[in-house]
């Protein structure tokens, strides 16, 4: 049997099921790759998305921290190194919290947020003895050895800083 034998409405009616066959073949790959492309979204967006918003937090507080460091050095009044105190301490209490969202949702390796963590502890104490008690007893030269790249704190800082990159580049490239 031929096509040009078929009758002309039979002919029609196959090529519009072929049609509608095509399309509805394409509306369920369509659909299982939105649901894909929607499971990857909420993937990305419940952890890496997440995790890279809670490390510039914790940037932005240590930036914080550092700069309320300073202003206690250049302080003149019992109230301004107050002031400082408590801008770092904020600063400080906010750092701790924004640890929590890594260590809930960080997809890499738990070693680099344990190390993130001891790393800020660690700049915390060194801050604390280097930088912030000479500072308040008037060491101010002390104070702004230890604050320097090749100081203590500062040493201390860079490696913390170090620590948050990695967390962060790992989750920038998940």
């Amino acid at each position: 049997m031929k096509i040009k034998n078929v009758p002309i409405a039979t002919q029609l009616r196959l090529g519009l099921g072929a049609i509608l066959f095509l399309v509805l073949a394409l509306g369920v790959v369509a659909y299982q790759q939105t649901g894909l492309i929607h499971q990857q979204t909420e993937k990305m967006y419940q952890h890496p998305l997440q995790v890279r918003r809670a490390l510039g937090v914790l940037d932005a507080d240590i930036l914080k921290i550092r700069l309320s460091t300073r202003d206690l050095m250049l302080a003149k009044s019992q109230q301004e190194r107050q002031a400082a105190r408590v801008a770092m301490e904020v600063a400080a209490a906010s750092a701790v919290q924004q640890f929590t969202v890594p260590e809930s949702r960080y997809l890499g390796p738990r070693t680099d947020i344990d190390a993130a963590r001891a790393a800020f502890v660690k700049w915390r104490a060194v801050r604390n003895e280097e930088t912030i008690n000479p500072a308040l007893a008037g060491e101010i030269e002390t104070a702004k050895a230890s604050v320097l790249s090749r100081g203590a704190t500062g040493k201390a800082r860079d490696e913390l800083l170090a620590a948050i990159r990695k967390i962060d580049d790992f989750a920038k490239n998940k």
